[in-house]
């Protein structure tokens, strides 16, 4: 199985890759936008390093992992630290009576419910929004 879904894995990456090659290369997208490169803001990318420069050990980075609050491991987008909740949050509800356990997994099923109805208009008002996007530019 695991040499099967890494032969899947590969294939299929080496025909995104290509198929995005030809598309570049079709459609050349960027091409009549006078970009001059010398011009461009390394101001942006300071973020980036900033952050590489607070973490500058092994212990750094595992400290790191653990989020400040709850809420601020979603709000920041750490994917490691959202990752450690998820997994305290499973152990946790293995760790509690099976009746509890329960209620917590339908309470969740119906948030995810109305979070996916959420996203179902999301998308569907997206293309007003790539239209609009598009248009101004």
């Amino acid at each position: 199985v695991g040499a099967k879904t890494i032969l899947y894995f590969e294939i299929v990456t080496s025909i995104a890759l290509v198929l995005g090659i030809v598309i570049a290369y079709v459609f050349k997208p960027g091409v009549g936008m006078n970009i001059d490169i010398t011009q461009l803001d390394g101001k942006d990318l300071n973020v980036y390093t900033e952050r590489a420069h607070t973490m500058s050990s092994g212990s750094d980075f595992l400290l790191h992992i653990i989020p400040k609050t709850f809420v601020d491991a979603f709000a920041h987008g750490d994917i490691l630290q959202v990752l450690l909740i998820a997994i305290l949050f499973g152990v946790a509800l293995l760790m509690i009576p099976k009746h509890l356990a329960e209620l917590v997994c339908k309470a969740i099923e119906a948030f995810s419910e109305v979070f996916f109805k959420m996203m179902a208009i999301i998308i569907r008002l997206a293309p007003v929004g790539v239209f609009g996007s598009v248009a101004y530019t």
